[in-house]
């Protein structure tokens, strides 16, 4: 079979992905399930190491439905100075 003159290709056809400094959509659809598990984790872990603060413990984990009821802390009439 010969070819004629309007079958060759005489370069490769590019196609340009839109995106957005250096990232397109393909790519940070990819990314995007493993960033929200590592920063869960990462705010969990936060959580956990700063509820030795009184602050934390009153305001965000004995909020929580559960097991909030973990770092309620009475403090006995004996001991409170007022």
């Amino acid at each position: 079979m010969i070819c004629g003159e309007g079958d060759y290709v005489k370069k490769p056809s590019y196609k340009i992905v839109p995106h957005f400094l250096g990232f397109n959509i393909p790519t940070v659809s990819k990314w995007i399930p493993i960033f929200g598990i590592w920063g869960a984790a990462a705010g969990i872990g936060a959580l956990f190491l700063i509820e030795g603060v009184p602050r934390t413990r009153q305001d965000i984990l004995s909020k929580i439905p559960i097991i909030g009821e973990h770092w309620i802390r009475e403090i006995p009439a004996s001991d409170n100075p007022f």
